[in-house]
């Protein structure tokens, strides 16, 4: 009886082992192998989820930049159209046989226009000084000209005088009133 149950604690011995062997090795690995593919696929979840916290972020700052950069790029119109009216009057003066010897714009408006977004609504001016020198008729032609421009919106101030050294010629200084954005079109 002995030798049975020796035999019988055997075989069962023997079956769990088989059974450990056979089965729950390659499950637990198995197992081990699904954990690990889980831990990995919530790594990427977490990291998924920051990625789209931050993209809300994201698009607010790129909004953010994006008004910003328009505000610039309108004052940088503003600027642009500046310069393209100083040239307007340069050009003007040649075809006049006139030489600017200086264009004037006021800092303190320069700096507002600087601080200022330009609105569709609300125009922008800016008020101008012209030194030229020349004579009578030129002036004149000039003169007329710059009232039938669509930026002319009234003279301020003129002083016409003569050089010592020069009494052929005159000098003239002539301050006006601008309307910005509208350069280049006439009345």
């Amino acid at each position: 009886m002995r030798t049975r149950l020796f035999i019988y604690y055997t075989i069962v011995i023997g079956i769990i082992c088989t059974w450990f062997l056979l089965f729950h090795l390659p499950t637990d690995k198995k197992i081990q192998l699904i954990k690990q593919q889980i831990i990995e696929k919530q790594n990427r979840l977490t990291d998924f989820n920051q990625t789209l916290a931050e993209l809300s972020k994201y698009v607010q700052t790129s909004s953010n930049l994006e008004s910003h950069k328009v505000e610039l790029s309108s004052r940088l119109y503003s600027k642009g159209e500046i310069l393209k009216l100083f040239g307007q009057l340069e050009s003007n003066a040649v075809k006049n046989n006139l030489k600017i010897t200086e264009i004037i714009p006021p800092l303190e408006e320069l700096l507002e226009l600087n601080k200022t977004v330009p609105n569709s609504e609300e125009p922008l001016f800016l008020n101008i000084t012209l030194k030229l020198e020349g004579d009578y008729i030129n002036f004149g032609k000039y003169i007329n000209q710059l009232e039938r421009a669509s930026f002319f919106r009234g003279i301020n101030f003129c002083r016409l005088s003569s050089p010592p050294k020069n009494p052929t010629g005159l000098n003239l200084a002539v301050t006006f009133k601008a309307l910005l954005g509208h350069i280049g079109e006439n009345k």
